[in-house]
């Protein structure tokens, strides 16, 4: 408790720190199947990114992967086509440059990567914390709603701004705001605790500021949290 209160405090944070680079071995990674996997190449001038997930690997030879879809439909991926392969598993990001060996639709559409030689790796010392922009409504405890907004995204926390005279510290809140993730919308609902806030200065129109702990939510609703928290963090670390 004393963790997750401290990163609910520290929920205004706007950054995440890091360690320096290292590389291990793919197999050094131990990833379970059906990891999250962000898939990033060229296409003319512009750069694409899509997601997939870690069917299996041979050491030496190949790490297969399922195809990217868009819509519903599958990305087409060319063969010797160089592929950036990105993913958060644990408190680290893993990074890697491969190629497509072999891409098919039998049974079901999967791709062959090229294994890689090493893998680049950082730390994340902290508990993932992304900013995002998502409009929510909260309750507090007479069961008045509130709109707010969610200025950055944890799996332990969030920062809330509100109206300057709708919360406390030590307020009980419920939250609810919608995530789209890779096209499908969610709606989350999240019940926490105030643990920290900044107040607006008097006459000012800008909103308090809170961290608030969460406290309660559903197992679904905590895997799309994460989702989006890995998903953001990918893109932020593009330079790994």
């Amino acid at each position: 408790m004393q963790q997750a209160e401290s990163d609910a405090v520290n929920a205004a944070a706007t950054t995440t720190p890091r360690t320096r680079e290292a590389e291990v071995r793919f197999e050094e990674i131990r990833l379970p199947v059906g990891e999250s996997l962000q898939l990033q190449w060229l296409a003319g001038e512009q750069s694409i990114r899509h997601y997939s997930r870690l069917i299996g690997y041979v050491k030496g030879q190949s790490v297969l992967v399922t195809a990217p879809t868009v819509n519903g439909k599958v990305v087409l991926m060319r063969e010797g086509q160089a592929v950036l392969v990105r993913l958060f598993s644990g408190k680290s990001i893993y990074a890697f440059s491969t190629s497509v060996l072999k891409a098919t639709n039998v049974p079901y559409p999967y791709v062959h990567l090229m294994y890689p030689p090493h893998v680049k790796t950082q730390v994340v010392r902290r508990a993932p914390r992304v900013d995002v922009q998502l409009i929510a409504t909260m309750r507090d405890a007479s069961d008045a709603e509130h709109a707010a907004t969610i200025a950055n995204l944890s799996r332990g926390g969030c920062l809330l701004k509100v109206k300057r005279e709708s919360v406390a510290i030590g307020d009980r809140v419920r939250l609810a705001f919608k995530v789209v993730m890779e096209d499908i919308e969610h709606l989350v609902r999240a019940a926490g605790v105030v643990r920290s806030v900044v107040a607006a200065a008097p006459g000012s129109d800008e909103p308090t500021q809170a961290g608030v702990e969460f406290e309660e939510m559903s197992g679904q609703d905590k895997l799309v949290i994460t989702a989006l928290v890995y998903q953001r963090l990918l893109d932020e670390h593009c330079e790994l």
